[in-house]
């Protein structure tokens, strides 16, 4: 994993030691789900090859494995650019928070690759982290929070699951 040294001074230990942890429960649910591996699950949890992973679940999920990261909903803000004139531009959005401030967005909007990232809160670059998010719960009232919160409890399921047999 890269990390920025210019933005590791202002995010607390304790919120980097959290974002480790995140790091460990996405490896477990892969272990658990790759490769066809998901149809071999016992019981219900086999049915998680069904779900489409989106930030809303997997924000959920991550906050019921680990409660001391608060779910956040609301916007996230991008720039566009026409005809050298820039726009800013917002979609609903789900991401994590840390006890001190520090995001984490374990499906980050815009990126192919996956994975959490941790955003800065504070200081210089907080505009370029943090502050391309925004609160925004009416926002999100349109959403099906009945099934997101389902499809969250059946991914913590599978985590659990995967963390039994693994020790």
């Amino acid at each position: 994993m890269f990390v920025n040294t210019t933005t590791t001074r202002t995010v607390p230990e304790a919120d980097v030691a959290l974002y480790i942890k995140v790091c460990e429960l996405f490896d477990l649910f892969a272990n658990a789900t790759r490769n066809g591996r998901s149809k071999k699950l016992p019981g219900h949890l086999s049915r998680i090859s069904e779900i489409i992973a989106e930030c809303h679940t997997i924000a959920t999920a991550i906050s019921m494995l680990l409660p001391e990261l608060k779910v956040r909903h609301g916007m996230f803000v991008g720039i566009e650019c026409v005809d050298s004139r820039h726009s800013c531009t917002t979609c609903a959005h789900s991401w994590n928070v840390a006890p001190g401030g520090t995001i984490i967005d374990a499906y980050p909007v815009g990126v192919i690759s996956g994975g959490p990232i941790m955003m800065v809160s504070t200081g210089t670059y907080k505009p370029f982290g943090s502050g391309l998010y925004f609160e925004c719960p009416l926002e999100m009232s349109n959403l099906p929070m009945y099934k997101i919160w389902n499809r969250a409890a059946l991914i913590a399921d599978v985590v659990l699951y995967a963390q039994n047999i693994s020790k």
